[in-house]
């Protein structure tokens, strides 16, 4: 009888904590005011970028046959053109869960963040919940 895989992603914007290689900045959360429901107009505010396609990542069939599970945590940059880069692990399983999320990220479609009407750069971490169903 075959097991089924799930993967979950859930995505939370934070604070930018470091500027990408690029020459954009990447605006800081922690000092902005994120827009809050229908507010797209509002000036000074950004609205956070947002996933259009997001793949989720393959299980490693070494960790499947081990039964490994666990919450793993990646940051990465979404650029003003809402491209993903910069990705960085912030909370490892193992070096196959690993290689599986950043190829998975690597992947990703993502609307840009908005402010006054105009793309930016910003940071954002990411959590993928990889567990067998």
């Amino acid at each position: 009888m075959k097991q089924a895989v799930c993967a979950v992603v859930l995505s939370v914007v934070l604070p930018a904590l470091a500027n990408p290689q690029d020459s954009t900045p990447v605006v800081n959360l922690a000092t902005s005011v994120v827009c809050r429901g229908n507010s797209s107009d509002g000036k000074g505010c950004i609205i956070p970028p947002r996933q259009i396609n997001s793949p989720s990542p393959k299980y490693p069939k070494i960790e499947r046959k081990a039964r490994h599970e666990g919450i793993f945590a990646l940051k990465l940059v979404v650029s003003s053109e809402g491209v993903p880069h910069d990705i960085t692990v912030s909370k490892t399983l193992s070096p196959d869960f690993d290689r599986a999320a950043i190829e998975a990220v690597k992947q990703w479609k993502i609307s840009p963040s908005m402010k006054d009407g105009k793309p930016l750069a910003i940071e954002i971490a990411v959590e993928l919940n990889f567990h067998l169903c």
